[in-house]
């Protein structure tokens, strides 16, 4: 997952992120991504940066009121991070290796 952890690194420009995950809830019902190495703070720093993407996650059926948006389908998180992000065709294809 390398390439989360590239996309993730640079969009959140004073934070570190060791590894970061596709996984999903307890219940098995919400997809979110899981950064290490302190995932909340990595969230609240995030949604500072790209102030629209809670509503945005909205659009997309995300549960936002967590640490990082939870999806109903791994495909609708991609494509808002790819969205936030305003990511580029190729990079937003190479995600969905992830």
């Amino acid at each position: 997952m390398k390439i989360l952890v590239s996309i993730l690194t640079g969009a959140v420009s004073d934070m570190t992120v060791s590894s970061a995950f596709i996984t999903k809830t307890i219940d098995n019902c919400r997809y979110f991504i899981l950064v290490s190495p302190d995932h909340t703070k990595y969230w609240a720093r995030f949604k500072e940066e790209h102030f629209n993407c809670e509503e945005l996650a909205q659009e997309y059926g995300a549960k936002t009121e967590v640490a990082c948006p939870e999806f109903p389908t791994r495909e609708a998180l991609l494509s808002w991070l790819a969205d936030v992000l305003s990511l580029p065709k190729g990079v937003r294809n190479l995600l969905c290796f992830c």
